[in-house]
């Protein structure tokens, strides 16, 4: 399609007609420039994840815990992922993640604050550990 024609209300005689070149100037970011998002933090640190629910399919987020606060990372570390399709390494409840995660803050072009975590490297797994005893554990008295 080349181009849209229309004819304003009925009391106006004169189509308009919008071609396509003009179309992406009715864009939401348009006037932005190229790069309508200000990078506000891009740094790469080490951090310890409480697994809460894994994603076992590439490409699907994970949910973590760090000290209550619960949020989606992905996982990006392909040797840690053919350790888990392989089961030399397997993740159960209160297992941690000691891992390197990229971390990116960025701010929209409407003012949105958006955050991401990319783990890019598993360094190790802690097994067991945010796990508390219960009164009900054998040898509590």
């Amino acid at each position: 399609m080349e181009s849209v024609s229309f004819r304003a209300p009925s009391f106006s005689k004169e189509k308009e007609t919008i071609v396509r070149d003009e179309v992406s100037a009715f864009s939401a970011t348009a006037g932005l420039g190229e790069k309508p998002e200000e990078v506000l933090v891009d740094t790469t640190t080490k951090a310890v994840y409480t697994v809460v629910k894994p994603a076992f399919v590439m490409g699907y987020k994970w949910l973590v815990d760090v000290g209550g606060a619960k949020f989606s990372v992905s996982l990006e570390d392909k040797v840690f992922w053919q350790k888990l399709v392989s089961h030399e390494v397997r993740l159960g409840p209160y297992d941690a993640l000691v891992v390197e995660v990229a971390y990116r803050a960025v701010k929209d072009f409407q003012g949105n604050l958006k955050v991401t975590n990319t783990i890019t490297k598993v360094l190790d797994v802690r097994y067991d550990l945010g796990r508390q005893g219960s009164l009900f554990d054998e040898g509590a008295n």
